[in-house]
């Protein structure tokens, strides 16, 4: 951008994740009073660069409070500058609402910047800001034609940022048709776009198409251990359960189909504390829902975060899963309307490879191949219940179980109560016989 203010620096290059932490100094030190510049401009640029760190720190409401706030500052700088920000700023506004599910919303704040071609911002901003949010509506085709444009444009441009994103929903466009072969073509070209840059590693959007890519390609067992350092370090990455809204759900599934019940138990309880600390955020309360309905195999709270989201994939995602748990409890007339449900609804954004999922999953109920679970005993407690039976017949407290597993002390007490309505048992003394009777 030709227009910098703001410590030399552009908005653009403030909001970028290669000067984020400088930017965050400097934004601090406007608001702390120490910045004898434009204060309009300094002021609104300030707002943005706490906005984009709250992002990235998960605090999704926070970002989008700070970004409309800075949207009203800016709009009294002077004309030259205020045009540059104003764009930039509404297409970061668009993105966060995006996210929650405001789709109506985040569409209006594109749309002045649809019909105009100015020096002012980037076209391939523009088109990334639409190609996501196509993308997050369930719009396969208007996501790959934006995306694709975005990509086009950003080489044109240099845009290390706007490329590697645009390959990244083009990738998960591909793995939603079920084509691997384009979709390791994107992951590729999105690896090369962000090559030797700051973001290499750092993009959310190419984070999870690697992610998802693998597991479609190697399995279960292979992409857990390929994102061990995913699924160690979740609580200091929050902006990917953020930008993902049925991420939360999906790493636990993964998790559990490889045997990885400790991995489960730790993204549950890094959603259920995002979505703790921001009650207002339905998309994180549904992703919380979501991802604890899948550990513990609890089909209402499968179908309460199906109702939750506005997501069309994720709501597709909740009732696959839902429909999975009702099978295993027996309950098939449910489990064919509910799959049939998610079937409706991955049909409607063109998502193929899940659409054969669902279809699989169907004809294994009507072949009646479908294990049920037991109601009551050992076979009857889900695997995080297993977990803290197991470590409570040890002799380890309740405290002591939460911080073996990453979870909250209210979870442990949850499951427990659990463990002996299950068991028909009523102290720790007991469930400690009742182990050590087991493994005689």
């Amino acid at each position: 951008m030709a227009h910098t203010h703001g410590g030399g620096a552009s908005l653009e290059q403030l909001l970028s994740n290669e000067s984020l932490g400088a930017a965050q100094e400097w934004a601090l030190a406007v608001l702390g009073g120490s910045w004898s510049g434009s204060q309009d401009v300094a002021l609104s640029r300030a707002l943005a660069v706490l906005s984009r760190q709250a992002l990235h720190e998960g605090r999704i409401g926070d970002g989008i409070r700070l970004t409309l706030t800075a949207l009203r500052r800016v709009g009294r700088a002077p004309q030259s500058i205020s045009e540059v920000d104003q764009s930039e700023l509404a297409f970061c506004l668009a993105r966060m609402l995006t996210v929650t599910g405001d789709f109506p919303a985040a569409d209006l704040a594109i749309e002045p910047y649809d019909a105009v071609r100015s020096e002012s911002y980037p076209p391939s901003t523009r088109s990334i800001s639409r190609a996501l949010l196509a993308r997050a509506r369930g719009g396969v085709e208007d996501a790959a034609a934006a995306a694709d444009a975005a990509v086009t444009e950003a080489e044109r441009h240099g845009n290390v940022a706007v490329a590697t994103v645009g390959e990244a929903v083009l990738a998960s466009v591909a793995l939603a048709r079920g084509d691997l072969h384009q979709a390791r073509t994107h992951v590729r070209r999105g690896r090369v776009a962000a090559s030797g840059s700051p973001l290499e590693g750092f993009s959310t959007a190419l984070t999870w198409s690697c992610m998802k890519l693998a597991e479609a390609e190697d399995g279960a067992d292979a992409a857990v251990d390929a994102m061990r350092d995913t699924y160690e370090n979740l609580d200091r990455r929050p902006q990917l359960l953020v930008d993902e809204p049925d991420g939360a759900a999906w790493l636990v599934r993964v998790a559990i189909s490889a045997g990885e019940d400790r991995r489960a138990s730790r993204v549950v309880a890094c959603a259920a504390q995002l979505s703790a600390a921001q009650p207002e955020i339905q998309v994180l309360a549904a992703a919380a829902n979501h991802a604890l309905g899948l550990l513990e195999r609890d089909a209402d709270l499968l179908t309460d975060a199906a109702s939750q989201y506005r997501h069309p994939a994720a709501v597709a995602s909740a009732l696959e899963d839902a429909g999975a748990a009702l099978a295993a409890e027996g309950r098939c007339e449910a489990a064919r309307s509910t799959l049939n449900l998610a079937l409706d609804n991955y049909s409607r954004i063109s998502a193929s490879r899940d659409q054969s999922r669902v279809m699989r999953r169907m004809a294994e109920i009507d072949r009646g191949g479908h294990r049920t679970r037991s109601v009551t005993g050992w076979g009857s407690l889900t695997p995080a219940e297993h977990i803290v039976a197991g470590l409570v017949s040890e002799g380890l407290t309740n405290p002591g179980v939460a911080g073996r597993m990453h979870i909250s002390r209210h979870t442990v007490d949850f499951h427990l109560r659990q463990v002996f309505r299950k068991l028909g048992i009523h102290s720790r003394v007991e469930l400690a016989r009742a182990a050590a009777l087991r493994a005689s």
